[in-house]
C-alpha cells in the first residue's frame, strides 16, 4: 500500500465519535470535508463507532467502521485525526501510507507526530504545541471549522429581538437547560425561549413543566437545524462548546459558560475577546446577562469569524503536499 498519487488529492478522516461524545469533532471534520469536496477532493471517513456510519454516509462520504491504527482504511494522501484517546503513535504507522498527516486538537496535552496541528478553537494560537514537533501549527478564528450556513444567516430579520436560543449541548436533557431558562422567562415576560435538546436525550419533565407554564413562550426543539435556529434568535444561552463558534458566525450574542471541565478554557478566551462567559455552569449569571441583552436592546455582534477557516487550512495542506511530491 503506498500514498495516492490521483490527480485529485485524497484525504481520509479518522474521528472518534458516539451518539452520545464525539459529535463536535465529527461535525467541524465534516465542515473542512465538504470544503475540500468541492475544490475536487476526494473525502472519506473512518468513525470509531458503528452507529455512526449511517449518518455519515447520509452526508455524501464514503464512511467506515475504524479499528485500531486504521491502516486497512487507507492509502491516502492526507491523514486527519480528531480525537481525544486514539494511540498517539498512528502517525507514525500511516508515514508509509500517506503523504501529509494532520491531527485536530484542543488542548495541548497529546503530543503527536502529525506534520499538522490544527486547534479551530478562539484560543486555538495561545496553547504551547512547542513539543508536539509538528512543522506547521495553525489555530485560533481563522482557521475555525464552521459551516458557512451559520454565516448565511447573521444577518437574517428575526421574528422577535427577543427570542433567545438556551443549549447545552450533547449531554442535556433539562438538567442544564431549565435554570437558565426559567429565571429568563420569570423576569423577560416577552421573552421567547427556543431550548435544543439532542435527539440522543429525552426532554426532562422539567422542560414540560415550563412549556406547560408559559405555553408558546417555549419552544421545544428535540433535535434540530442549528443554523435555522440561530436565524430566528438573538442571544445565545448555554454552554461554551462547539455552538459558540456557530452563534458568533450566525450573529448571536453569547451568554455562556463551561458545563465541562474542557470547556474553561474556552470562557477564559472568550472573556479576553470581549465576551460573556462563566468558568462554571452558574444558571443564575447565565440568565441575568442574557436578560440584560433583552433590555439593552442592543443585539448587535462584532464576530472574530470570516468563514474562511476551511479554505486556509486546505490551503495549508496543499502546500504541504507540493513540498512532498
Amino acid at each position: 500500500m503506498t500514498p495516492c498519487c490521483k490527480l485529485h488529492p485524497v484525504a481520509l478522516f479518522l474521528v472518534e465519535c458516539g451518539q452520545k461524545n464525539g459529535l463536535g469533532h465529527l461535525r467541524r471534520c465534516q465542515v473542512l470535508a465538504h470544503a475540500m469536496q468541492a475544490e475536487g477532493w476526494e473525502c472519506s471517513f473512518g468513525i470509531s463507532d458503528v452507529a455512526m456510519i449511517d449518518i455519515v454516509c447520509s452526508e455524501g462520504f464514503k464512511a467506515a467502521l475504524w479499528v485500531g491504527d486504521g491502516l486497512d482504511l487507507g492509502p491516502a494522501d492526507v491523514l486527519l485525526v480528531d480525537g481525544y484517546h486514539y494511540n498517539t503513535r498512528i502517525f507514525s504507522r500511516w508515514k508509509k501510507y500517506t503523504r501529509v498527516s494532520l491531527a485536530v486538537d484542543d488542548l495541548a496535552e497529546r503530543p503527536v507526530s502529525a506534520h499538522v496541528i490544527l486547534n479551530h478553537n478562539l484560543y486555538g494560537t495561545e496553547l504551547d504545541y512547542s513539543n508536539y514537533g509538528a512543522e506547521i501549527v495553525i489555530g485560533g478564528g481563522d482557521y475555525s471549522l464552521v459551516d458557512k450556513k451559520f454565516f448565511a444567516v447573521a444577518n437574517s430579520k428575526r421574528p422577535s429581538p427577543l427570542h433567545v436560543l438556551v443549549s447545552f449541548g450533547g449531554m442535556d436533557d433539562g438538567c442544564y437547560s431549565v435554570p437558565v431558562a426559567k429565571r429568563i422567562l420569570m423576569e423577560s415576560p416577552s421573552a421567547v425561549l427556543e431550548i435544543v435538546i439532542p435527539k440522543i436525550q429525552t426532554p426532562s419533565e422539567g422542560i414540560q413543566d415550563l412549556q406547560r407554564q408559559y405555553g408558546s413562550r417555549v419552544i421545544l426543539h428535540h433535535g434540530v437545524d442549528m443554523a435555522e435556529a440561530m436565524g430566528r434568535c438573538s442571544v445565545l444561552a448555554g454552554a461554551a462548546g462547539v455552538t459558540v463558534l456557530e452563534a458568533l458566525a450566525s450573529g448571536l450574542k453569547l451568554s455562556v459558560c463551561a458545563s465541562a471541565d474542557n470547556q474553561r478554557i474556552n470562557t477564559v478566551a472568550l472573556r479576553k475577546l470581549g465576551y460573556t462567559s462563566f468558568d462554571g455552569f452558574d444558571p443564575e449569571a447565565v440568565a441575568k446577562s442574557a436578560l440584560t441583552f433583552l433590555k439593552d436592546g442592543d443585539l448587535s455582534v462584532c464576530s472574530v469569524l470570516d468563514g474562511k477557516g476551511p479554505e486556509r487550512v486546505i490551503s495549508t495542506l496543499v502546500k504541504l503536499l507540493n513540498k512532498y511530491r
